[in-house]
């Protein structure tokens, strides 16, 4: 029998396929009916990448606070995150899917692509709302209280609008994501949840425009977003109390965490590699902004015990500790990768490495300037 379809022709096919359900998605939207006959039925979108370490944190806290459905796309993925996957089979509340398509050289942004189709099977699938975060991004009631569909039930624009707070404590590798005294430094870009009968023209991985769409901040009063700006809120909103909700943003972790993440993954179709560590962070944050936060320590205190017995349930302490262990190999691999760096990396590794203060690291590059003396950086 002739083939009809080579891999390369099936897999444009399917490409194709999903486009156009995409594009009927977002033709069809339901009408807006009363708030009030309105139950929230929300969706949380993710996607993932050498997180074996922090993904149960993440799933448990999300499901902790009532969110209906997680749906992670696994992607470009060289730790065992699959064993997670397996371990969490069972549960119908997180769903995970296969990420790597999306990232090949025919898409020009893989993120947006996902977060576009998610918005649009939420559509058919029923669900209220959308939100999309990534796995170092935590929904956070000030509260440590309020679910996410209580939170929504108040909101009265299509998209609210939750700003980041970096956490900036966190002096040893792998903390608990939350406890009840916190340091954090608040930033004016925001993450958003969004109504499914929104028709976007426009959007990046922090928010979405649509026309005629409504936008407020988390504490009720009305965003104005334009064109320009609309991942950002104005500084003004940083000096004001900490709203009823936001979003605690682990970018950096612990110092040791953050150098292991800098190294890149392994590449994918057409990957155009402009440095080989990961150039789009900028060093550790000075402590001139940081702030206290204060949570509930009953709550908290609670909040771990679930945790722990999640993590039990699912047998998931063994994957979480070699998910670790694979971060401190990355760590390692990364300090060789600074020490053999060609000269042209000095300005990336300045940026990176800066406030960096592991005497692991500070050695690497001086080996790094050492190796690359004979020519002038």
């Amino acid at each position: 029998m002739k083939r009809i379809l080579n891999k390369s022709g099936v897999n444009r096919l399917l490409n194709n396929m999903r486009r156009s359900l995409d594009v009927l998605g977002c033709m069809y939207v339901k009408t807006k009916y009363p708030k009030e006959q309105i139950k929230p039925k929300i969706k949380l979108v993710a996607i993932a990448k050498d997180e074996a370490a922090y993904l149960t944190d993440w799933i448990f806290h999300h499901l902790y606070f009532d969110f209906d459905q997680l749906v992670i796309y696994i992607n470009n993925t060289s730790d065992n995150s699959d064993e997670i996957v397996k371990s969490l089979k069972s549960l119908s509340s997180v769903k995970f899917k296969d990420g790597d398509p999306y990232f090949d050289d025919r898409q020009r942004s893989p993120q947006m692509a996902i977060y576009q189709r998610e918005l649009s099977l939420s559509r058919w699938e029923g669900y209220s709302h959308v939100m999309f975060l990534d796995i170092d991004e935590f929904y956070t009631p000030s509260d440590f209280q309020l679910s996410i569909k209580g939170f929504v039930s108040q909101m009265w624009a299509d998209v609210c609008c939750l700003e980041w707070i970096h956490r900036m404590d966190e002096n040893s590798p792998f903390l608990e994501p939350f406890q009840s005294k916190l340091v954090g430094r608040r930033a004016q870009q925001v993450k958003s949840i969004v109504s499914t009968s929104i028709l976007p023209t426009n959007a990046n991985p922090h928010n979405m425009l649509s026309s005629k769409c409504r936008y407020q901040l988390a504490d009720g009063t009305e965003y104005k977003v334009s064109l320009d700006n609309f991942s950002r809120v104005p500084v003004i909103e940083l000096r004001k109390e900490v709203k009823q909700a936001f979003i605690l943003h682990r970018m950096i972790r612990s110092e040791m965490e953050y150098i292991a993440a800098l190294k890149r993954g392994r590449p994918m179709s057409g990957d155009k590699q402009g440095s080989i560590f990961k150039n789009n962070r900028s060093g550790i944050f000075d402590n001139s902004k940081n702030q206290n936060i204060n949570l509930p320590k009953d709550l908290i205190k609670h909040y771990l015990s679930q945790k722990r017995l999640f993590i039990s349930k699912y047998k998931l302490e063994e994957k979480i500790k070699k998910g670790k262990e694979l971060v401190l190999e990355r760590y390692i691999s990364v300090l060789n990768m600074i020490r053999t760096a060609p000269k042209s990396e000095n300005t990336t590794l300045q940026k990176i490495l800066k406030n960096v203060e592991l005497l692991d690291v500070e050695e690497a590059y001086k080996e790094y300037l050492k190796h690359n003396s004979s020519e002038k950086l």
